[in-house]
């Protein structure tokens, strides 16, 4: 290797060892965490309360540590850390596979980032990589408050990354303070078009590439599997998980529409209900659809699961790739990981006809009537006594049960009495009678199975509340806490739904479970929460919304009607190249608009032919220093050159260029270019 060649290796890597050791400012080190802490905003809206606590506390140790010692912390304190975390998000989530824990392992390992950024190369990765985490957010939630929150937290970085690339003089100056308001709007502007074409024309995929399935249970807090008192956190949730818009001008009761979700058939000692997994993958036969099926569409918020929630007995809905099982529900082949929209039909019936022979129905009838041995025997004595009571009669059974919730002292409420030991049916029926669907349902089914009567739970939704700025045509939102058990019970060739949580008393009902369940709100947090649910509606249907098929219909106004790819990304181009065009020209017209001041110009002009001479002005030099400076070099033209900057100077200083008369500026353009440079 040459001389030359080790001289310049050595050069370029002086100022990369520099970066690597020189210690952050004060005011770069809290852009460098500002811009870190601002990335996971995003992320608080889906992260479990543990790694938000765990990343708060981090990030504010990490910062007041620096006051004092702006060094890295100690390489074993990092250590555990990093062990603590990857443990803490296996207890959060069950695993560190899918997108949640996924996200959450990468906040929790770049928050243990911060507490060894200490130079500036690290402060400078540290603000790169949380663009990363801001992107990562979206993959979690995509709604109007993640999407501001990422737009405040692209804002932040980008300016720790001016901080560290040319900091400021002072901690009071702003990052971008080397430019004013109107340069970073004009520079907004320039990429929002750009932004926009990419955004409408880019291709894009029928299924996202982050498809995949999540572990453990699905968002939405439905599963197949229901422990006891499960309900208990979904009933006081209020996020959203599905709104539906009637067609047709059919405008049902809410009360009146249950979602069926899944069905669950066994009961496990410890009061768990489980599905079948045998019976519901099992081909059923769809119903035929009438005229009097009640036609509306869906928007399904992200579940992580495969379940399709329609209306009571579903008919038909549009996705493709379903699967309608022997359970009368739709299931999906590929989980519902970002927002679905579907059109459904559903006969709005509170029975379903069973199809199966004698042999399917006996083991039907049996799988139907299990109980866990040697427990809630008082449950099985009643039970017994209404079979013996009424034999064969179900219809009868049931009533007898309905009237039993009706007129007995049992109560609805959101915080029930807490039941111990395992005969917890028994306590519920004969002691405590309070508690909510959950409670009731399965009750219920165990007073029927005791009586040899076919029950099943089901789980789904019930109800909802009306919104929309257009009250002729308003959308029906069904939160988490509309989140509902109910029963289906075998009398002869079909399924009856039977909800005896409907049975009890409205005075016998909490004002809490009141207010929760009611049709109707008042009051500013009402209207409040109307607006904010109209917003996020418009936002699903014209943001989120915007899939590969509405994307195809782009381009019929100008004679397309299915757009491909190729089509889209000629389109795209077009439409980057008119913009780029467009701003170029604007750009040219500003620049020939911003013209010097003749005063200005003439300076300039005459400075530029002193560089020919080695006379260069130096930065932030002044021009009566750059005057001063010319004088010593005892030139012919040096006394005149320091004469005009001292003019120059004191027509800057005496008043604004602009107001001095024209021909003050005449005079002293013609004696910038009178002077004539030469040596001696």
């Amino acid at each position: 290797m040459s001389a030359s060649a080790t001289h310049t290796s050595n050069a370029s890597a002086v100022p990369r060892l520099r970066d690597s050791l020189q210690l952050l400012s004060p005011f770069q080190f809290q852009w460098a965490i500002g811009a870190f802490a601002s990335a996971c905003l995003p992320t608080l809206l889906w992260l479990q309360w543990q790694i938000s606590v765990a990343m708060i506390c981090v990030l504010g140790l990490r910062l007041y540590s620096a006051r004092r010692n702006p060094k890295a912390w100690p390489g074993w304190i990092r250590v555990l850390l990093t062990i603590a975390g990857v443990l803490l998000v296996l207890a959060s989530y069950g695993s560190i596979v899918g997108r949640a824990p996924g996200g959450a392992l990468l906040v929790l390992m770049m928050t243990l980032k911060c507490t060894e950024s200490a130079s500036l190369r690290d402060a400078r990765a540290l603000a790169t990589v949380s663009f990363f985490v801001i992107i990562a957010s979206f993959l979690m939630d995509q709604g109007p408050i993640a999407t501001c929150l990422a737009g405040f937290a692209t804002l932040c970085c980008f300016g720790a990354l001016e901080v560290l690339v040319r900091p400021a003089i002072s901690g009071t100056h702003s990052p971008f303070a080397r430019m004013s308001s109107g340069n970073v709007v004009g520079l907004l502007l320039l990429a929002l078009p750009m932004a926009l074409a990419l955004w409408l024309l880019f291709p894009r995929l029928a299924t996202p590439l982050w498809g995949t399935a999540e572990s453990g249970q699905s968002r939405s807090g439905l599963s197949d599997t229901v422990k006891p008192n499960s309900f208990s956190d979904l009933l006081l949730d209020d996020s959203p998980v599905m709104r539906l818009r009637f067609e047709n001008g059919q405008r049902p009761q809410p009360n009146s529409l249950y979602f069926r979700g899944y069905v669950l058939w066994s009961i496990e000692t410890d009061g768990t209900w489980k599905g079948a997994n045998y019976y519901r993958e099992q081909y059923g036969k769809r119903p035929s659809p009438s005229a009097q099926d009640l036609s509306y569409q869906v928007v399904l918020e992200p579940t992580d699961q495969r379940q399709l929630y329609v209306a009571d007995e579903g008919v038909s809905v549009s996705e493709e790739s379903i699967f309608f099982n022997n359970e009368r529900r739709f299931i999906r082949s590929l989980p519902i990981s970002d927002l679905l929209r579907y059109q459904a039909r559903s006969n709005l019936s509170d029975r379903i006809t069973e199809r199966l022979d004698g042999d399917s129905k006996s083991w039907l009838h049996r799988i139907a009537t299990e109980l866990p041995e040697q427990l809630n025997p008082r449950t099985r004595e009643l039970g017994a006594s209404l079979k013996k009571r009424f034999g064969e009669d179900r219809a009868a059974i049931v009533s007898e049960v309905l009237r039993m919730f009706r007129e007995g002292a049992y109560r609805y409420t959101l915080s029930p009495t807490d039941t111990l030991g395992i005969n917890t049916t028994d306590q519920f029926l004969f002691a405590t009678q309070d508690g909510y669907c959950q409670h009731y349902a399965s009750a219920f089914a165990w007073i029927l199975r005791a009586a040899n009567v076919p029950t099943r739970l089901v789980v789904g939704y019930a109800g909802g509340r009306y919104y929309g700025l257009d009250s002729n045509d308003p959308y029906l939102l069904i939160t988490q806490e509309r989140a509902h058990a109910w029963n289906e019970v075998l009398i002869g060739k079909q399924w009856l739904r039977i909800d005896p949580t409907a049975e009890i008393p409205p005075e016998r009902i909490d004002e809490a479970a009141r207010n929760a369940f009611s049709e109707s709100e008042t009051g500013l947090l009402a209207s409040l929460k109307s607006i904010r649910e109209t917003m996020a509606d418009w936002w699903n249907n014209t943001v989120l919304n915007f899939n590969a098929d509405r994307q195809k219909n782009l381009l019929k106004p100008f004679g397309i009607e299915s757009a491909d790819w190729k089509q889209l990304t000629a389109a795209l181009v077009a439409a980057l190249a008119l913009s780029t065009l467009v701003w170029s020209a604007w750009l040219l017209f500003q620049q020939r608009r911003a013209k010097a001041h003749p005063i200005q110009a003439e300076f300039d002009a005459l400075l530029k032919r002193a560089t020919r001479y080695g006379l260069i002005r130096a930065p932030q030099e002044s021009a009566q220093s750059l005057g001063r400076r010319a004088s010593e070099t005892q030139q012919p033209w040096s006394a005149e050159f320091k004469a005009i900057c001292l003019e120059y100077t004191a027509l800057c200083y005496e008043k604004s260029i602009e107001e001095h008369a024209p021909e003050v500026q005449q005079r002293f353009a013609q004696r910038c270019r009178a002077l004539k440079f030469r040596s001696h």
